[in-house]
């Protein structure tokens, strides 16, 4: 068997993280290896990012970079190894992490150069732009 990469993407309140537990209990009672993940977190960089992400003011942009940073320490020492090992990876919100970035309020998030013309309402109404 392939390794199998899920995400769960919606709005906050849709259920993600109330179906996670239910997906997880029925693939690992299939036999499978079944890795549930975080992001920023899963790793002591990202754990230590995310703590720095929450309590720490910085600039939009700042707080961006520091998302990608996790992102890719996450992909190198979670979700790769895992598929590697033919296991299946679940977490939420991983296809748009620019929307998942932003933890500030929309009027600082609508003047981050990043988003550029398009604007944050219709960024974070369609969340078309994939990293």
């Amino acid at each position: 068997m392939a390794g199998l990469f899920i995400t769960l993407e919606g709005m906050d309140g849709a259920g993600k993280s109330t179906h996670i537990p239910t997906i997880l209990q029925l693939l690992a009672g299939r036999g499978r290896e079944v890795v549930s993940t975080r992001e920023p977190g899963g790793t002591p960089l990202g754990e230590t990012l995310r703590e720095l992400l929450l309590h720490q003011e910085m600039h939009v942009e700042t707080e961006s970079l520091l998302m990608f940073a996790a992102r890719a320490e996450h992909l190198q020492q979670v979700i790769l190894p895992a598929l590697q090992r033919d296991a299946i990876a679940v977490r939420s919100f991983y296809r748009c992490l620019l929307c998942l970035s932003v933890w500030r309020p929309w009027p600082a998030f609508a003047k981050n150069a990043a988003i550029g013309a398009m604007g944050a309402r219709q960024f974070a109404a369609g969340c078309h732009l994939v990293i």
